[in-house]
């Protein structure tokens, strides 16, 4: 399994890389070009859309499926995705889209 920074961690992190430097050309790229903090820091997205469909993206794999429970790793981390008929409409490499009813999120380690 991967380790992965604290929050303390994350917080030296975000600093070191959006606080303008120098030349503060650095911190104004990842502005500019609107680079989301979970691609630099190596983090889940999860978006809910109402209770019907759910959007994972940089994930590592699916550890459960069943239609009323899927669970999706990242890290140490155990996303756990429960509800009725739940299944995929989307599969890659590093994100899902669930969709189904569902009835509740979990974050188990």
């Amino acid at each position: 399994m991967k380790n992965h920074p604290d929050k303390k961690d994350l917080a030296k992190m975000k600093k070191r890389i959006f606080e303008p430097r120098d030349d503060g050309k650095l911190a104004d790229a990842f502005k500019i070009f609107e680079i989301p903090e979970e691609s630099i820091f190596d983090l889940s997205h999860i978006e809910l859309i109402s209770n019907e469909k759910a959007i994972l993206d940089n994930i590592d794999g699916i550890m459960e499926y069943e239609e009323t429970i899927i669970k999706i790793s990242k890290g140490d981390f155990i996303i756990a995705i429960y509800g009725e008929n739940l299944g995929f409409s989307s599969l890659k490499t590093n994100s899902v889209v669930i969709t189904g009813r569902i009835s509740r999120l979990e974050f188990e380690r």
